[in-house]
């Protein structure tokens, strides 16, 4: 069985699968093989063999922070959304159709990430806002 070596953190996703949960199975798996190829009268290099071992974490690292950063791209219009407090916005209002006016006093999240800006007694949505001031 010829088994080649692993260069980067892509070589150990497309052999892996991008799966952090699928890691820990799959390293062994890989490591059984490598022991299994090694040539006896040559063996593997520690400190290449460790290589592959800080690559396999920075991997698995690299998943869980990604992970992290899809869940906050949920939040973003939240933050997108706080630049406009104490500004002056202009909007459609959605039930005459006319261009309406006013400062933004706070901003209220909703169900799925969705946010409203509120301005006086008005709860305006972004697609509503057609200027910043």
């Amino acid at each position: 069985m010829l088994v080649s070596q692993v260069t980067s953190t892509k070589d150990v996703a497309a052999l892996t699968g991008s799966s952090a949960a699928q890691l820990g199975g799959d390293f062994m798996t890989l490591l059984v093989a490598q022991l299994k190829a090694q040539d006896p009268m040559e063996p593997m290099d520690s400190s290449e063999f460790l290589g592959q071992l800080v690559q396999l974490q920075s991997l698995s690292e690299l998943t869980q922070i990604n992970a992290s950063l899809m869940g906050l791209t949920g939040q973003q219009p939240l933050g997108q959304m706080a630049g406009l407090i104490g500004h002056s916005i202009e909007w459609v209002d959605a039930g005459s159709g006319e261009r309406v006016s006013g400062i933004v006093s706070r901003i209220e999240p909703g169900a799925g990430g969705s946010c409203t800006l509120v301005v006086g007694e008005a709860r305006v949505g972004l697609d509503q806002v057609v200027s910043v001031g």
